[in-house]
């Protein structure tokens, strides 16, 4: 099961929500990665309360490493099973 922490709004941690997206296939283009660690700095902080504004519906945490577990098409620089960072 996926699981992502989205905002719909600024404003302090309470605006962040618990999500179980369905999944499907990646987009041609796309890829999908299992996350092994994520990065949430004072940044994504910022953003989250409004100083920083960020387009919304939104994520939070621009760093992240794990393993390519499906490719869309035209993807040719990494394959299913690749660690990314």
């Amino acid at each position: 099961m996926n699981t992502e922490i989205r905002l719909t709004q600024s404003g302090s941690p309470a605006v962040l929500q618990l999500a179980h997206p369905e999944t499907a296939a990646p987009a041609a283009g796309d890829v999908w990665l299992e996350q092994a660690a994520i990065g949430v700095n004072y940044l994504d902080v910022m953003q989250r309360n409004g100083a920083v504004p960020i387009p919304l519906p939104s994520g939070l945490g621009l760093e992240g490493a794990g393993r390519v577990t499906a490719v869309g098409d035209g993807v040719s620089t990494v394959r299913a099973g690749d660690r990314v960072a």
